[in-house]
């Protein structure tokens, strides 16, 4: 249509091309054309002549106007395209005698193009002028025909009316009602839809009447090539004949037959390309004549046309009119040659190669599409006929595949013709008589009757199957048979060169990229970049590249490389199809045989299981499975044709007596023997299925993956061809990655494990596929597999287990075909129940035959288990191969050499493997966690294999564990054979716990119920519990719970995993690094720091020092020669091990190891190693992110002591119990206290008890014991005291978490201090002076070393400074530990108080600060201290005056123990500290995990504020410890927050002196406990001096840090920074009240509802008149329509809306109080005539108080109103019984503030109050008792319905809440009194007496008088008293002298000038 609507352009190309291209095709026009138009442009841009040149802008004006006149063109095509579309839609859309004109245009217009006629702009001009005139007449005929006079003359069922479409959708109105518009609904939508179309086509006509005036007659589209239609032949035959069968199918008719019939004749003809193009015009025409037949049929003259033609109906040959004719000629009017263009383009862009999988699918969709009949099968059978031929016999499937096709087609054809014709009247008789069969014969083979839609999908998709043949057979074939000719394969450059890039081992990125490059540039020669750009930008010829052609340049570049990635991804996966097809196929074989076991699918079973360990029948078993599934499939699709009856061959068996079988009632109705018939077929894999494609998919895909393993075989010889190469010997993925290349990178490495992964670790993985195949059946067949298992290994070398490889491949071959027997059976059709379902003496019941396996009816063996069997005997044929392919020469060169001997290098000069230690890559840290940690890891998989299944065979994993932990790093140094031979201990253990858990699985799956009556200590010590699914539902009761968590064997398997894997590592090359780096640390840790340099002469040493030397030095040492040597300090000391600890875990500088011998780095720098740079180099190319996680691990290394005292606390805060008591104050009272560090004993005790730990609570969480029954464990669950809970020894399921965390962490640092020689050393690290002996000579250094250690004790001034009288002292004491029988404690306590090396150190300001957390966490936290104060508030509890016991205990030991230690500190009293950190610890901890528990009835673990306190308490304990070891420091100077003079310190130090009471308790404890001449006021004075003279010294060092020139005015910033804050400050004070009040009740405050109102009514002082009141219930809270209507009634006045707004519907309450008193008037007769005579007395108007309670939730209010009433009404009321009106009396608008005072909204009022009525009602009828007599009132003029109540509407302020309520009530007032005026007071302070303390804060230099300070503390500390009263005198002298003041407080600089 695109082409009709342009082909006025046709005749202007005539006028620019000579008359005989117009004679010549088309194409070649076009092609010739479009050449001229090139090399004209090409000639008009060289740039030869430079005359020619255009500028810049004159090309970018030409490209302009180019896009203008495209966009004219384009929008002028569009213009008519849509024209012509519209007119074919205003034809079809309601036909008649009007619309047929537009169907005869568009119709003419198509034809006239279809036969290559031009039409010139004028004729379309013309064409265009008449139709809009046709349609604005037609539309004036429709307009006319809506009135009445036009209706009266043609009514709209006349002729007429029906033959020009003239249709009545306006109904004319009568007379008086003319001008009314009624629209007629009862048409059909394309009546009302026509007259848009028609003003469509108007607008659009009229409008490319108008564009294309503006067009020139001249003007030439650049789009000429596609108005002319191209003639492909091949495209329009087979678009033609497609069309031809859709339209014959879609619209079933003889005349349409004549379609279908002719398509096909064309297609059997040889020469069917000559007979389209003759028979096309007539074909053309024959369409035209049916669509005019059929446009006649669709107008609306029913009557009129005839519906016969003699006997035969009209509908048979198509002449009927539908419900929508449009919808129907709009189809047929489509098949235009532009639809068959763009069809047949897409059949012919469909590549040859894949046509064919095209074919096969549509085979099966005929096959299966809808109800399965005969000649669907036949089409099946066809097709499984070429597929076996296919695959069997590949050389005769290609010669007879034309003849297949040819079959297919001629068959195709027949069932076409015969189903068509069957669809007519008389055909189904003629069938039957020519047949003989009946209808439901015929149906079963597929001729019966379709309605359209079934018809439709019967016939068009044979039809399209027919096509699809078609094509295959006369374009496809040749093709396809030249692609895949074997012998004579097509060459391919693409293919040889990706296969050569794959070759290549080392492949240089670069290379490739330079070859992409040339041959890019090749291409780009061969073929124009020109071609590829669009013809508004053409080449211009420059030497230079256009901004285009770069574009071009790079879009070819990705282009290609893209290409290259995609054909390198084709290449992969057709070799990984080509390694794995075969598994894929014997897998998914197995699989649908054990999905549905029977005897047909027992064939497959066979055949894979026998073919897979015994490759040399792999073929043989592809080709018999394919024949087999064929015949699997075929006997399928016919046993479900309709004429087979299983109901008439099946088996009824009967039901046996019950002395005749073992079977329970229950299991025979549900045995498949008995339940219901027993359809033989059944047994051989056969049975009905209500959909065949679902039942046959399975076996359909085995068939789909047979041929796919034939054609992936056949690809990849076909592809060897091509290269000219045979296929490789070895088949890999990556061909390039071999052993040579493992260590080269991550990529490669991970290459080489894709290739020859199962190579090298295949028999791990057979082993681990038979520990699976145990554990997912667990019966008394899989006992088998574990006995060979145990066979295979404990023969343990690798030769020995491939020696009987081959016969366990037999056997695992034929078990399988065995265990399928089995799932199969005997056929149930035969009525005879198994021998072990007869009723004998041995009584079997179902479980137990289930757990042997045998066959039965009722527990049918589970078939789909056996796929474990099979991927294990897939595994175990492979490992057969790897067998035999280790021993040859290539795969041991490409893959390594599979060995396994216990001492690799024997016979070895080097070890082959790289060495990684050095860590130079990111594959060497992945080798580094392989195999240096993964053993850590492994061990502890173990200990969780072993702690997660409580069991005996658990146990056994435990103690393995721990031995390896203990002797786990003296193993991996041993003898590679002792290691193997313990580790194999291991392995055999954890075989044989599987092994066993298999056998007692009898136990826990068959009689687990008579185990549980008599032997649960059984169940619970072998955790028996069935893991297989189908035995029973495991149940627990109160005597005997199954431990259904703690059973199966994954754990085990896991380990299984670990354990061989590590296995693997011990024998690998790469492990000898580890050994060797193992043994250099431990022979390096075990010379303590001796260097050897033996190459190094004296003048080398000499010259040979760095700066390193002095890196210890420090001022101290700064000493004079005649002063002693000094001892080292403890500081020293353990700076000495933390650089070890640190510097040795880091990369160490300053010492390096090469191959056992240490240098200084500094030595090493002379010497290049090149694996330290290189490794260096990559540390330092590292991420950030990579080197934080390194220096994470540094800092855990070098502070692994304090992780391990960390893990034991939170283990101990976790656990809450004694057992976890003890490690926690061990480590407070001996491991944080020995100087210099925690010794090996300490590390070992805590091992050990760690290890015992675990045993003792892995004995104990066994089931069988009484207290961790269920029953006993729910009744103590929240008891904290209960035994087993306390003493650590509850059953839980973490119990042993933090124990391994625990584990790991002390054999983490164990590992560091053996690195680094510090397990096996006591005391402190001494320094030995270089020893010029070499590595080797060890014993003659050592000795070398002890002589000349003698003499530099004498000389070099390094010994201990201690004197005669303390030797004499340690002599005698060492005499009596001799004899003492505590000389271990006492040794230890005498090394803590008289320690030989230690420093002062001065932690107290750190305990201080844990104990104020602790103080904060009581104070907020103090109800977890308490029984009941659970839920309360320490703010509330304080204020009701209670003082919880629990609160005050807590508050004030904290506080004691703050103050002695305080006391300790100022005393320096070590013993004293070192008795109360030890009373301290086991208080603390008797406290919090014995007596709190206690207290609280809370279990420790549970109370979260109780285990922060300790948790910080025990940091206080550790800085408390750390104190006792390092001791006090000599000098204790001034506040630890004075050491520093900057902001942070002042700002503390300030606040610090803000606290109450802190300054004045700190001074006063200095005073007591501080030996000094001073009196308290005397030390107060030094004390605030010094503080001030801090404070002054802070300013003036800012001051200094920050100077101001002179002269120079403040800084804005400074100005509005510092004044800004402090003026919004003071003015957020001064307004801080109202504000206060204001949001505190309007943002945060929170609803006051009343909960009670009470109104009374009283006159003067007599009985109340009226009483009520009301509750909740009759409080009911406003809503928002409510709240909506209330201020609807007051919009209009302004006074009311301003109250009303200032509340919220939340706020507001209606209270509905009853009219009639709830008091009766009981009034003395006396006192009412007292009444009525003061009221007769005076004769004035008197107050009627009414007052009312208002009880709310939040605060009491009382609302008090007086109401006037005149005097002669109240008399009235009281002397009467009637009612009387008693005039404003009741306020129902009232507003209840928070003050205690309530009064009526008067704004709301504007007539005064409401009118009541009240009356004074009495009774009589109480028994004769009196009179009773209450008042009632009610609104005056109320509705009867409720004058029974008063509604009081209550406005409610909102109220603070509570937790600001101490604020706010105070008020406004209160708080300007109470809150402003006192800050203001303290701001005024710091504003006011200024001058004062000008001489005393105004000093330029303090840094005499803070010496002088400094001199006193010094002195005192000294303990010179009398110098202490000389400089307190000064110090006081000095302050009494300005003078003196003066002179020592001037600066440096002027104190130096007047010197001068």
């Amino acid at each position: 249509m695109v082409a009709a609507a342009n082909i006025t352009s046709l005749e202007d190309d005539s006028t620019e091309r000579n008359t005989d291209h117009e004679e010549e095709e088309t194409s070649g026009d076009e092609e010739e054309v479009e050449k001229e138009d090139e090399d004209e442009e090409e000639e008009r841009s060289l740039p030869g002549d430079p005359d020619e040149e255009v500028s810049t802008a004159t090309r970018a004006k030409q490209l302009a106007e180019r896009l203008k006149a495209k966009a004219r063109k384009v929008l002028r095509d569009l213009g008519r395209i849509l024209a012509i579309s519209l007119l074919a839609l205003a034809g079809i859309t309601l036909p008649s005698a009007f619309s047929a004109i537009y169907f005869l245009l568009f119709i003419g217009m198509c034809t006239w193009w279809a036969c290559h006629l031009p039409i010139s702009h004028l004729g379309f001009n013309a064409l265009c002028v008449m139709v809009g005139f046709f349609t604005a007449g037609h539309m004036v005929c429709l307009y006319l025909y809506q009135s009445m006079l036009a209706q009266a003359l043609f009514p709209p069922h006349s002729l007429w009316a029906r033959l020009f479409g003239l249709k009545d959708i306006i109904i004319p109105g009568n007379c008086s009602s003319a001008f009314d518009l009624n629209l007629n609904a009862d048409h059909d939508w394309p009546v009302y839809v026509n007259p848009g179309i028609l003003f469509l086509l108007y607008i659009t006509v009229a409008t490319v009447l108008k564009t294309g005036c503006h067009g020139t007659p001249n003007q030439v589209s650049a789009t000429s090539s596609s108005l002319v239609p191209t003639r492909k032949k091949t495209v329009g035959i087979e678009c033609l004949d497609r069309f031809v069968i859709v339209w014959s199918i879609m619209y079933h008719s003889w005349l349409t037959f004549v379609l279908l019939l002719w398509a096909c004749l064309i297609w059997i003809l040889r020469a069917r390309r000559h007979a389209a193009t003759l028979c096309s015009p007539f074909i053309l025409l024959y369409g035209l004549a049916l669509c005019c037949l059929q446009y006649v049929w669709a107008m609306e003259l029913q009557p009129e046309l005839p519906t016969t033609v003699g006997t035969m109906s009209l509908r048979q040959l198509g002449l009927d009119r539908a419900q929508y004719p449009c919808l129907r000629l709009g189809a047929k009017g489509a098949g235009n040659e532009s639809v068959l263009k763009v069809l047949g383009g897409m059949v012919m862009s469909s590549y040859a190669k894949y046509w064919i999988y095209v074919c096969g699918g549509m085979f099966i969709m005929v096959s299966f599409a809808g109800k399965l009949v005969g000649y669907k099968i036949i089409y099946m059978l066809l097709f499984l006929l070429c597929l076996c031929l296919y695959q069997v016999y590949y050389s005769l499937w290609r010669r007879l595949l034309k003849l297949f096709w040819w079959l297919v087609v001629a068959y195709t054809m027949l069932v076409l013709i015969s189903i068509y014709t069957y669809q007519f009247e008389d055909f189904p008789g003629y069938w039957r008589n020519f047949t003989g069969f009946t209808e439901e014969q015929l149906a079963a083979i597929g001729l019966e009757t379709f309605a359209l839609s079934e018809l439709f999908s019967s016939i068009l998709i044979p039809g399209f199957f027919l096509l699809a043949c078609i094509l295959q057979l006369h374009y496809f074939h040749k093709p396809f048979m030249r692609i895949t000719d074997l012998e004579h394969p097509i060459g391919s450059n693409v293919g040889m060169n990706v296969e050569e890039e794959d070759q290549v081992t080392n492949t240089d990125e670069e290379s490739e990229d330079e070859g992409e490059k040339q041959h890019l540039t090749e291409r780009d020669h061969s073929l124009p970049l020109c071609l590829f750009i669009h013809p508004l930008f053409p080449c211009s010829g420059e030497l230079m590249p256009s901004k285009w052609g770069l574009v071009m340049d790079r879009l070819l570049v990705l282009s290609r490389r893209f290409s290259d990635i995609l054909t390198k991804v084709q290449v992969f996966l057709w070799r990984l199809l080509e390694l794995h097809i075969l598994k894929m196929v014997a897998f998914f074989s197995v699989w649908v045989s054990l999905e549905e076991p029977s005897v047909m699918n027992l064939v497959l079973v066979v055949l894979w299981s026998l073919a897979m360990p015994y490759g040399r029948f792999r073929p043989m078993a592809s080709c018999l499975s394919t024949v087999w599934v064929c015949v699997i499939i075929v006997c399928k699709m016919l046993y479900q044709l309709s004429v087979v009856n299983p109901v008439e061959y099946s088996s009824n068996c009967s039901l046996p007596l019950t002395n005749e079988t073992n079977l329970m009632p229950e299991e025979m109705v549900n045995s498949s023997l008995y339940k219901e018939p027993v359809d033989p077929a059944r047994w051989f894999g056969i049975r009905k299925d209500a959909t065949v494609l679902g039942y046959s998919k399975n076996h359909l895909i085995v068939l789909m993956l047979l041929v796919f393993e034939a054609t992936v075989y056949r690809h990849q010889a076909h592809h060897y061809r091509q290269l000219q190469r045979s296929p490789p010997t070895i088949r890999a993925l990556f061909p390039g990655a071999t052993r040579d290349t493992l260590d080269q990178g991550l990529i490669p490495c991970f290459k080489y494990l894709l290739n020859y992964s199962f190579y090298k670790f295949g028999l791990e993985i057979c082993f681990l596929m038979t520990v699976n195949v145990i554990g997912q059946r667990m019966n008394f067949l899989v006992i088998i597999h574990g006995c060979w298992l145990v066979a295979i290994m404990v023969r343990r070398r690798r030769a020995a287990i491939a020696r009987i490889w081959p016969r366990y491949c037999l056997f695992l071959s034929i078990f399988m075909i065995y265990q399928y027997l089995l799932c199969v059976g005997i056929p149930p059709a035969l009525c005879i129940d198994y021998p072990w379902r007869w009723n004998t003496p041995v009584l079997i019941n179902s479980a137990l035959i289930k757990w042997i396996h045998l066959p039965d009816f009722y527990t049918v063996p589970n078939s789909k288990n056996l796929i474990a069997d099979f991927v294990l005997l897939m595994c175990a044929a492979q490992q057969w191969k790897v067998f035999e392919c280790e021993h040859t020469e290539d795969w041991m060169v490409a893959a390594g050499e599979n060995t396994d001997h216990p001492e690799p290098m024997e016979g070895r000069l080097f070890n082959p493997a790289p060495n990684f230690i050095n860590c130079r890559s990111y594959l060497d840290m992945a080798k580094i966690l392989v195999f240096r940690h993964l053993f850590w890891f492994v061990l502890s998989v173990v200990f969780i294999t072993g702690a997660t299944r409580i069991s005996v065979f658990g146990l056994g994993y435990l103690l393995a564990c721990f031995f390896f932990l203990l002797f786990g790093t003296k193993l991996l140094v041993k003898s590679s054979r002792t290691r193997l031979a313990l580790w194999d201990c291991l392995i055999i253990y954890n075989v044989a716990v599987i092994v066993s858990k298999n056998m007692l699985s009898i136990l826990a799956c068959v009689f687990v119920f008579e185990m549980q009556k008599g032997f649960c200590w059984v169940i619970q010590l072998f955790s028996l519990v069935c893991t297989v699914k189908g035995y029973y539902d495991p149940v627990s009761d109160k005597t005997c719970s199954l431990p259904i968590e703690e059973a199966g064997i994954i754990w085990d398997s896991i380990c299984f995993l670990c354990l061989l894997l590590q296995r693997r590592v011990f024998l690998s090359y790469y492990f000898l690094h580890v050994t060797a780096e193992l043994q250099a640390s431990a022979k390096q840790s075990s010379r303590k720091k001796k260097w050897h340099q033996p190459w190094l002469d004296h003048a080398k040493v000499l010259h040979s020092g760095e700066y390193y030397l002095f890196e210890s030095d420090t001022e101290d040492e700064e000493e004079s020669e005649e002063q002693k040597p000094q001892k080292q300090t403890a500081s020293q000391v353990r700076h000495t091990t933390d650089s070890q600890n640190t510097g040795d875990v880091q990369y160490n500088d300053k010492l390096i190891q090469i191959d056992g011998c240490d240098f200084p780095f500094s030595l090493c720098r002379q010497f290049f190693i090149e694996e330290l740079e290189q490794s260096r180099e990559f540390y330092n190319s590292q991420s950030r992110l990579l080197k934080l996680l390194f220096a994470m691990y540094n800092l855990l290394a070098a502070n692994s002591e304090l992780v391990c005292y960390f893990i034991i606390v939170l283990n101990n805060v976790v656990s809450a119990s004694v057992i976890s008591l003890v490690l926690p104050i061990l480590v407070f009272l001996w491991a944080m206290l020995a100087v210099p560090r925690p010794t090996k004993r300490f590390w070992m005790t805590a091992i050990v008890y760690t290890e015992v730990m675990v045993l003792v609570k892995y004995l104990f969480q066994f089931g069988f014991f009484p207290w961790n029954s269920v029953y006993e464990m729910t009744l103590n669950e929240d008891k904290p005291f209960f035994p087993p809970r306390i003493l650590g020894l509850e059953k839980t399921d973490n119990y042993i978490r933090y124990d391994l965390l625990q584990l790991l962490a002390l054999f983490f640092h164990r590992s560091l201090l053996m690195r680094y020689g510090l397990w096996d050393h006591e005391g402190p690290l001494e320094e030995q002076s270089p020893s010029p002996e070499s590595c080797k000579d060890e014993g003659k250094a050592r000795d070398e070393d002890r002589g000349r250690k003698e003499e530099e004790e004498e000389g070099d001034g390094r010994v201990s400074s201690t004197s005669t009288l303390e030797n004499l002292e340690i002599t005698e004491l060492d005499q009596l530990e001799k004899v003492s029988v505590y000389r271990p404690a006492q040794g230890f306590f005498r090394g803590i108080l008289h320690a030989e090396y230690r420093t002062a150190t001065d932690v107290y300001a750190f305990m201080f600060l844990t104990d104020v957390i602790d103080f904060i966490i009581i104070v907020f936290g103090f109800w977890a201290f308490g029984k009941h104060s659970a839920a309360a508030d320490i703010a509330s509890t304080l204020s009701e005056d209670q003082v919880p016991e629990a609160f005050l205990v807590m508050l004030l030991i904290q506080f004691s123990t703050m103050i002695i230690d305080r006391a300790l500190y100022l005393r320096k009293a070590v013993l004293g500290k070192l008795i109360f950190q030890v009373i301290l610890v086991f208080g603390i901890h008797l406290w919090m995990f014995f007596i709190l528990p206690a207290v609280t009835e809370r279990k420790f673990n549970q109370n979260f504020v109780a285990q922060l306190w300790y948790f910080v308490k025990c940091i206080y304990f550790g800085l408390s410890a750390y104190q006792i070891r390092c001791g006090y420091p000599t000098r204790i100077l001034g506040n630890f927050l004075t050491k520093k003079y900057n902001h942070l310190n002042l700002f503390l130090f300030q606040g610090f002196r803000l606290v109450p009471f802190l300054v004045e308790l700190r001074a006063v404890m200095d005073w007591v406990w501080t030996d000094t001449t001073l009196s308290l006021s005397n030390w107060m004075c030094v004390e605030d001096i010094y503080a001030n003279i801090f404070i002054i010294k802070c300013s003036r060092e800012t001051e200094k840090k920050y100077p101001q020139p002179k002269g120079q005015k403040k800084k804005k910033i400074v100005k509005y920074g510092m004044g800004g804050l402090i003026i919004f400050f003071l003015i957020c004070i001064i307004w801080f009240p109202l504000l206060f009040i204001s949001l505190v009740r309007s943002v945060v405050g929170v609803v006051n509802h009343p909960i009670d109102v009470t109104v009374t009514v009283k006159l003067g002082g007599y009985e109340s008149l009226f009483t009520m009141s009301v509750q909740q219930q009759s409080i009911q809270p406003f809503t928002e329509a409510e709240y909506d209507q209330l201020t609807k009634k007051f919009g209009d006045n302004a006074v009311p809306m301003q109250f009303i707004t200032l509340y919220s519907y939340e706020d507001i309450v209606t209270a509905m109080i009853e009219g009639s008193s709830g008091s009766v008037w009981r009034i003395s007769p006396p006192s009412r005539q007292e009444v009525i005579k003061e009221l007769l007395g005076s004769p004035v108007d008197l107050t009627l108080p009414c007052v009312g309670f208002l009880s709310g939730r939040v605060l009491m209010s009382i609302q008090v109103f007086c109401v006037l009433v005149t005097y002669s009404c109240i008399l009235q009321m009281v002397s009467c019984l009637f009612p009387r009106h008693v005039p404003s009396m009741f306020p129902n608008y009232i507003r209840a503030p928070n003050g205690a005072e309530a009064k009526p909204v008067t704004q709301l009022y504007k007539d005064g109050y409401l009118n009541i009525t009240l009356s004074l009602m009495s009774d009589r009828s109480l028994n004769g008792s009196g009179n009773q007599e209450w008042w009632d009132i009610a609104i005056a003029g109320c509705a009867p319905s409720s004058c029974g109540v008063l509604p009081m509407v209550i406005f409610n302020d909102k109220v603070s809440p509570p937790s600001l309520g101490f604020l706010a009530g105070y008020g406004i007032m209160g708080l300007y009194v109470s809150v402003v005026l006192v800050i203001g007071k303290f701001v005024r302070g710091f504003f006011s007496e200024i001058s004062h303390s000008i001489m005393f804060e105004e000093l330029p230099c303090v840094d005499r008088i803070l010496k002088l300070c400094t001199d006193i503390f010094l002195v005192r500390e000294t303990g010179e008293l009398e110098l202490e009263e000389e400089l307190y005198s000064k110090l006081i002298f000095l302050y009494r002298s300005p003078e003196t003041m003066i002179k020592w407080t001037r600066d440096m600089h002027s104190r130096d000038q007047d010197r001068h």
